[in-house]
């Protein structure tokens, strides 16, 4: 008989890529996960998985082995969280998706309001960049995603929430704090995340419409490029949440070039057919009024409060 469990790994490992990754995502070891797929390989009667290392794929059977494993381990949070809502007090399980900067500037903050006032919530939150979050949200297994400009191609309803202020970044002591044509940017080092950041997507975009080719560093993280444009290695163009301290200290100044800040949003986004649970409209609800409170905040009185993608 086919397991819970099993189809939970299964799953685990065709999102982290690896047996190794989806070990330490489930606390569980190598050898323990491997054998939970070599039993329903076996229960199953067919492989699920081809080639080895990083050309690893699913086989035809395993495609259609993790689009159903996909629906009925929703379907049964969905169940789950109906007979839950029904006992009146908040509780159940919360799922959560946000990108970088979203995960570690603004997703905490109401995090902490929520989980005061609903504590019998289990929450869990994935941070990833954005080409990475499309996988969540086109399966159906995250409840809320916070991001910037939506995956297309996927039947979404995004909810407009806080404006999201890219600002053109660098050393006050760097030859860009002086500048004040936007061609200066063609002979300088533009400090990137890696591929799928969505904030690397928005200013590529903004340089190309410019004609702009710059050189590129390419680093991990949001605290290695701060820290790389700090010491002068370069510019960058992040999002004013992950940069305020830096303004404000001095270590980094906003240069003020045509066309910066960009002007972008974030967005609390779902699956337009899914209705949220209790508690993901909880907190839902818990972001907009936290957001109404920033100065960031948007008038969205002459606009519907959310369009679908």
């Amino acid at each position: 008989m086919i397991t819970l469990r099993q189809l939970e790994v299964f799953v685990e490992v065709v999102r982290a890529g690896s047996v190794t990754a989806a070990a330490g995502h489930l606390f569980v070891t190598q050898p323990s996960v491997s054998a939970t797929l070599r039993a329903l390989e076996e229960e199953l009667g067919s492989p699920l998985f081809a080639g080895r290392g990083k050309a690893r794929g699913l086989t035809p059977a395993g495609e259609t082995a993790f689009r159903y494993a996909t629906e009925a381990l929703g379907l049964l949070d969905e169940a789950r969280q109906a007979v839950i809502d029904l006992g009146g007090e908040l509780a159940g399980r919360l799922r959560l998706l946000a990108v970088t900067t979203a995960g570690e500037h603004l997703v905490p903050e109401v995090l902490e309001r929520y989980h005061a006032s609903y504590p019998g919530v289990d929450i869990r939150l994935m941070v990833t960049n954005r080409s990475q979050a499309r996988g969540p949200l086109a399966d159906g297994t995250i409840d809320l995603a916070v991001m910037g400009r939506p995956p297309a191609g996927l039947d979404l309803h995004a909810e407009p929430l806080l404006e999201n202020r890219l600002h053109l970044v660098c050393a006050p002591n760097h030859p860009l704090a002086e500048a004040d044509a936007i061609d200066a940017l063609a002979t300088a080092t533009l400090l990137v995340r890696e591929e799928g950041s969505g904030s690397r997507a928005a200013v590529e975009e903004a340089l190309g419409a410019q004609g702009i080719e710059p050189r590129r560093m390419t680093l991990g993280s949001n605290t290695a490029v701060r820290a790389a444009a700090r010491s002068g290695l370069g510019y960058a163009v992040m999002p004013e949440m992950a940069v305020a301290e830096d303004l404000e200290a001095g270590r980094l100044v906003s240069v003020p070039l045509p066309g910066f800040p960009l002007s972008r949003r974030w967005h609390v986004v779902w699956r337009a057919d899914r209705t949220l649970s209790a508690p993901a409209e909880a907190f839902r609800v818990a972001l907009m009024d936290w957001a109404a409170e920033r100065p960031e905040r948007l008038d969205l009185s002459d606009e519907p409060s959310g369009f679908t993608r």
